[in-house]
């Protein structure tokens, strides 16, 4: 017997989760937490739009921001006061090659929050995970129960 869940996003939590799947996603990935963006002059810069990023930027609160850093690549994750929200990869690397660690890290981060927002919703529910998988491609498969009450 199988089942098919179809999860429309509703974003009520806030920024313990966000930054809990940061940390996650960046540790996982060999970047640590930088506590203020470092202003750094000669460094290539690219502005990053991704699908679904904005759910995951819903969670940070205006004028907020995430810094990581890896091997001389600075990621930053904000909302600026408008609302609007960003992703900015800096570093002496090409633009292409900012543009690829950028796209990569953020899929990471949107990854691990909607599984974290996943798991906290399913529980909610009455649903217990009994397995989980990850593929080679990173593709977690989750597999639930919910037993009758």
């Amino acid at each position: 017997m199988g089942a098919c869940i179809i999860l429309t996003p509703v974003i009520i939590t806030a920024w313990p989760m966000l930054a809990a799947a940061v940390t996650s996603a960046a540790v996982a990935a060999g970047f640590t937490m930088e506590r203020q963006a470092k202003a750094a002059a000669n460094l290539n810069s690219v502005d990053l739009t991704m699908e679904n990023m904005d759910v995951v930027g819903e969670s940070l609160g205006h004028d907020q921001q995430i810094t990581i850093k890896r091997d001389g690549v600075i990621l930053t994750f904000s909302r600026d006061a408008a609302g609007q929200f960003k992703t900015q990869a800096r570093g002496s690397q090409s633009q292409a090659e900012l543009e690829t660690i950028g796209r990569e890290m953020a899929g990471k981060i949107i990854q691990q929050y909607v599984y974290r927002r996943l798991n906290q919703e399913l529980a909610n529910q009455g649903f217990e995970a009994i397995e989980e998988e990850q593929a080679a491609d990173q593709t977690i498969h989750l597999h639930v129960r919910r037993y009758p009450m």
